[in-house]
């Protein structure tokens, strides 16, 4: 089995428990761009009453977020949307810039 398909096995798994919490570490990691989508849509639809904690590195997943909790050198460097710490944060517009080198 690649990556992605054990990768895609567990987060089912998860989502079939319904749990009231999912914490996931780059949980897309191992995912193209077209499984990822459906990974979003699927988990969408699956967490109604459910909070979902995601600890990742990628922009494509934090863009999703709802309220991003920004560590930087295991520091809180901020709290807010993915939106207002592009606008505000140079730190953050510079480590997801890093990410696309």
């Amino acid at each position: 089995m690649s990556g992605g398909q054990k990768q895609r096995i567990a987060i089912a798994r998860a989502i079939a428990g319904k749990p009231s919490v999912f914490l996931f570490d780059d949980c897309t990691a191992a995912l193209d761009a077209e499984k990822e989508e459906a990974f979003w849509k699927e988990l969408e639809a699956a967490r109604r009453d459910s909070l979902v904690l995601v600890v990742t590195h990628r922009e494509a997943t934090v863009r999703r977020s709802d309220r991003v909790i920004f560590i930087h050198e295991g520091r809180l460097n901020a709290f807010d949307t993915h939106q207002n710490l592009l606008r505000n944060n140079e730190l953050y517009r510079l480590v997801l810039a890093a990410e696309m080198v």
